[in-house]
């Protein structure tokens, strides 16, 4: 049965369940004390816009769609096999614990999709079509399925990040990724980026060697020359090091530019100029500059 009416107070010290399945199954945009529960187990229940204390989702197969905005002030608990679909609507408020056995979805596209600084369970996805933003926060599983992208907007913690083919994320300068485990495909999937000034993006991970991570990263450089100085000062370099594996030759990656290798184990340690054949190794010290400053990416 529907729950109806202009309701002016609601003073609920217990728990409301509804396994209505209409598009109103209680009023819309009101504040709910106490704990309201969706139970349909199978799901397809409209989950209404409003203030909640205690949300509780127990369905364990099917979708539950919000009908707008939820803010949740209390503890939100979803159930294993069931999804919340926030659909392009905000999951807010002051959330005192998150106990999500589920999937939420959201394709929301405002600087908070979802409230910042939580500790996530289950599997929260982001599956819009159009950009959206990661608020920092702890994931326990985190997908990625937009293709137009999503972009971090502070550092963030996950223990398997998934992204679905096509899907895009982007860490800009200053922000941080640290995942136990990273699945993708391709180099177009993590785009770390980097900036004229302060620090660039940062991925940190731990997946065997025999599951690589596939990315993009860029470099800034500072270094320049000007060849109309005097001797001893045409040219600016930068101490750098490679952010990937292994580079098979120096170019067309660092086209325009002269690298120096530092042999820092020879007697005595000496820089070696490198030429366009020359392949490049993680953990080496090397040395650039150019005419003026320069992004580089790498694949």
């Amino acid at each position: 049965n529907q729950l109806l009416g202009t309701l002016t107070t609601i003073t609920n010290g217990g728990t409301i369940q509804t396994q209505n399945t209409t598009a109103t199954p209680i009023p819309t945009g009101n504040t709910w004390g106490g704990t309201v529960q969706y139970n349909a187990t199978t799901g397809a229940q409209t989950v209404m816009a409003g203030i909640y204390n205690n949300l509780t989702l127990s369905n364990t197969s099917g979708t539950q769609t919000a009908s707008g905005a939820l803010t949740i002030n209390g503890t939100l608990t979803t159930t294993s096999g069931g999804t919340l679909n926030m659909a392009t609507s905000q999951l807010l408020g002051t959330l005192s614990t998150v106990t999500n056995g589920g999937t939420i979805r959201t394709q929301n596209t405002s600087v908070n999709p979802i409230s910042s600084g939580l500790s996530w369970g289950g599997t929260v996805t982001f599956d819009a079509s159009t950009a959206q933003t990661l608020p920092g926060s702890t994931f326990a599983n985190l997908t990625i399925s937009n293709p137009a992208g999503v972009t971090m907007n502070a550092n963030s913690t996950v223990t398997t990040l998934q992204e679905t083919s096509g899907a895009i994320l982007t860490i800009p300068p200053g922000k941080c990724m640290t995942a136990n485990t990273i699945n993708n495909t391709n180099s177009a999937q993590i785009y770390i980026q980097s900036g004229s000034s302060g620090g660039n993006g940062s991925l940190i991970f731990h997946n065997d060697m025999s599951v690589p991570v596939y990315g993009t990263v860029e470099m800034y450089s500072l270094a320049t020359w000007n060849l109309i100085n005097p001797v001893g000062s045409k040219y600016k370099w930068q101490f750098m090091g490679i952010p990937v594996h292994y580079l098979s030759s120096t170019s067309p990656t660092f086209d325009g530019t002269y690298i120096r290798q530092m042999h820092e184990n020879d007697s005595p340690a000496h820089w070696e100029q490198l030429n366009n054949l020359s392949p490049l190794t993680s953990f080496t010290g090397y040395e650039i500059t150019q005419a003026v400053a320069k992004t580089f990416v790498f694949q």
